[in-house]
């Protein structure tokens, strides 16, 4: 196994590192196994493939756009680059693979961005005078997000989704900031992670304050990461917090060699 953000490699675990189970396998759905699949399938159909390999040098992905659409293949496999913003008058046919995997994400946006995922990929078929059919892989069918969007039902996703924010603060119902700190050097980024708990411990009673933690993802290029998430009904109290942590980092010497972004509301 190979992390594709520092290049670490593991061997493949036999059992499952949590619960020792020997049920566990690879989850194999990349874009080079899905044609390799379909090419076995259908001896004979002409692929083309979009990826992040395939589109690495300037033009390619024009390239690959341009022969899809002149008939030089029958089939294009891509990742999410392929979903947005391209007509395709003679496609009848998508298939979504996968599709809740995005529902996994470390996000609170995470349903909102799988609805989007979805309705545009549906979008891409039948858009001619043919009409088009899409079939949606995924692991949890009954999800509001995968079901609305089978229907492309836009008001109804809203009606769900704010319900969830409005319950949780999330915006746009509340306001929430991030704060990520990064260092090469672990311990000095611990060091500063916990100095910036003690401050928080004292924070105003009307701010939720989750964290310092890893982040989600904790660690790339060799550069490790945390986070803080703070949220509020009101930005102002938001604005006043991020000008104090700003203050008190300044007046730090933790954090002299330690990276730091604010986000609001991302």
């Amino acid at each position: 196994m190979v992390c594709h953000y520092c290049g670490h490699t593991e061997s493949k675990p036999k059992l499952c590192p949590k619960c020792g189970s020997k049920y566990i396998s690879g989850f194999k759905a990349g874009t080079e196994k899905v044609e390799e699949m379909i090419q076995k399938e259908f001896p004979g159909i002409r692929t083309l493939r979009m990826d992040a390999d395939t589109t690495s040098k300037k033009g390619d992905y024009e390239n690959i756009i341009t022969k899809f659409k002149d008939g030089e293949a029958d089939v294009l496999i891509g990742t999410q680059m392929i979903v947005k913003g391209h007509d395709f008058p003679k496609v009848t046919f998508v298939g979504i693979l996968a599709a809740d995997m995005s529902l996994n994400d470390h996000d609170f946006r995470s349903c909102e961005r799988t609805f989007q995922l979805l309705t545009q990929a549906a979008g891409r078929s039948g858009r001619g005078d043919l009409p088009g059919k899409v079939i949606i892989q995924t692991y949890q069918p009954d999800h509001y997000a995968v079901l609305l969007s089978k229907e492309q039902d836009y008001e109804g996703f809203f009606e769900k989704e704010i319900a969830y924010r409005r319950v949780l603060d999330y915006p746009p119902a509340g306001h929430m900031l991030n704060l990520l700190l990064s260092s090469p050097n672990q311990k000095n980024l611990e060091a500063s992670a916990n100095a910036l708990k003690h401050k928080l411990s004292d924070a105003p009673k009307n701010l939720l304050v989750m964290g310092p933690k890893d982040a989600g993802i904790s660690k790339i290029q060799d550069v490790y990461r945390k986070e803080v998430f703070i949220k509020a009904r009101k930005m102002e109290s938001l604005v006043a917090i991020k000008d104090e942590l700003e203050a008190f980092m300044l007046e730090n010497s933790l954090f002299r060699n330690i990276q730091s972004q604010f986000d609001f509301d991302l």
